[in-house]
């Protein structure tokens, strides 16, 4: 899956990477990709990835952070991720309901 590889990609980087650059936007183009054109089950688990992987980036970086401090803000991002794919999903479900919807009233109008 194109969505995972890209995470691993990201992920390669922002290990490399200096560790005082947040790449969690980055993190977020598969994310948001996954949830709009994917299911549900198959953006929360590219999401579940990108923790993943966004944690251990940051945990086999670490410079003088604490492995608590890690913990807590890989918890934040995780939180973040999921919450991207909840609502970029029902946002999408709305849309769709919405264009059923006018063409629902459109139909309606003609007769």
């Amino acid at each position: 899956m194109v969505q995972i590889v890209s995470v691993l990609l990201i992920g390669i980087i922002d290990h490399v990477a200096d560790p005082r650059i947040g790449f969690v936007l980055f993190y977020l183009i598969p994310i948001s990709f996954s949830a709009w054109k994917m299911s549900v089950p198959m953006a929360l688990t590219v999401a579940g990835c990108a923790s993943t992987v966004r944690f251990l980036a940051a945990f086999l970086g670490q410079d003088e952070s604490s492995v608590a401090i890690i913990i807590w803000n890989s918890l934040s991002r995780s939180i973040i991720f999921f919450a991207a794919v909840i609502l970029l999903s029902r946002l999408k479900q709305d849309r769709e309901r919405l264009k059923s919807l006018l063409a629902l009233e459109k139909e309606i109008s003609r007769t």
